[in-house]
Order: structure tokens, then C-alpha cells, then sequence
């Protein structure tokens, strides 16, 4: 945190005085500022998603019109990637779970509760989290499902119209954005 502490006076100090030098000293400092914080998401992106469900689990999230990935509570114990579509998050997946949130499905949540506390957790307002336990595969079908339910429930109505049914939508073509 001291790098970004001097940083910032440099920033103050640059922006206070003129000068062509002192222009691309603040361009240099900015293009390190975001790339530490690129990483930073990087880094959290890879911890919450690489791999192993919480891959499948980013790649079902991501069909969804809009959907975007970002950081929730970044610099935390409880930091995770979030799913969301216009600023409406639907997905929490976390380095040891995932949270969702449910409606017609909460009954088969909480029978799922009862009978395995230590992997499903119904909370307030129908949010249901789910454990992920190392090396045991949690149900992909059934997350699946709950990602589709979560995204109708949580999200813009009218980017739910956009999708068939049930059922996930057809996989997106995401943009190579290096051409």
C-alpha cells in the first residue's frame, strides 16, 4: 500500500504543474495503477473460477445476455467472482461455494438442506448457498438449473425475454478482443 500512497502524491503533485514531462510521467503511472489492478482481478478470477466446477459453473453464467464477471467484496475473506447483468448480480461463486438466488425451486433447496446441512444453506429472500468440497463434483445439472432460475429472478426483464423458455441459452461467442 505504500507504492499506491506514493503514488498518489505523485499523481497530486503532477496534475498541480504544467509541462510535457510531468504528462507522461502521469500516462506511465496510470498504465502501472491498471495494470496492478487487472492483475489483482486476475489473480481473484483464477482463485474463485479456474478449474474444476467453478469453471463450468463461469461458463454457464456467461451464456446469459449482458452477463459480465466481476469482483465481489474484493480484498475480503469472503472475495468471490460475481455474475452479473446490468448491474444485477445472480451468481456468487467463491473459492469454497457458490450463492443464488431462488424462487420456484426454494422448496427443493430447503429438502436438499435438511437432508445435507453441511453442503446447502437456504437463506433469507430465497439466496441459497451450496458448498464446494474438494474433490467431490457438486451436481452441475442441478447448479445449472439454479443459475437459470437465479439470472430470471434477479435480472431486467427484459434481457429475460431474450431467453427461450427454460433452459440455458445457446453458447455465446465472446470477442477476441486482441485483433
Amino acid at each position: 500500500m505504500a507504492w499506491l500512497r506514493a503514488g498518489l502524491n505523485l499523481l497530486s503533485t503532477l496534475t498541480s504543474n504544467e509541462g510535457r514531462q510531468n504528462r507522461q510521467v502521469l500516462h506511465f503511472f496510470l498504465e502501472i495503477f491498471h495494470t496492478a489492478c487487472n492483475h489483482d482481478e486476475t489473480v481473484a478470477r483464477q482463485k474463485n473460477t479456474d478449474g474444476g466446477p467453478g469453471q463450468a459453473l463461469r461458463t454457464a453464467a456467461l451464456r446469459y445476455p449482458e452477463a459480465e464477471e466481476g469482483i465481489a467484496c474484493k480484498g475480503t475473506a469472503i472475495e468471490c467472482s460475481a455474475f452479473k447483468a446490468r448491474k444485477k448480480t445472480f451468481l456468487f461463486v467463491g473459492a469454497a461455494d457458490i450463492r443464488l438466488k431462488l424462487r420456484e425451486s426454494i422448496a427443493e433447496a430447503a429438502k436438499l438442506a435438511a437432508k445435507e446441512p453441511g453442503r446447502y444453506e437456504v437463506g433469507a429472500l430465497g439466496w441459497v448457498k451450496v458448498k464446494l468440497s474438494a474433490g467431490e463434483q457438486p451436481p452441475l445439472d442441478l447448479l445449472e438449473k439454479w443459475i437459470d432460475e437465479s439470472y430470471r429472478v434477479v435480472v431486467d426483464k427484459r434481457l429475460v425475454a431474450m431467453l427461450p423458455e427454460r433452459g440455458l441459452p445457446a453458447v455465446r461467442k465472446i470477442a477476441n478482443k486482441r485483433q
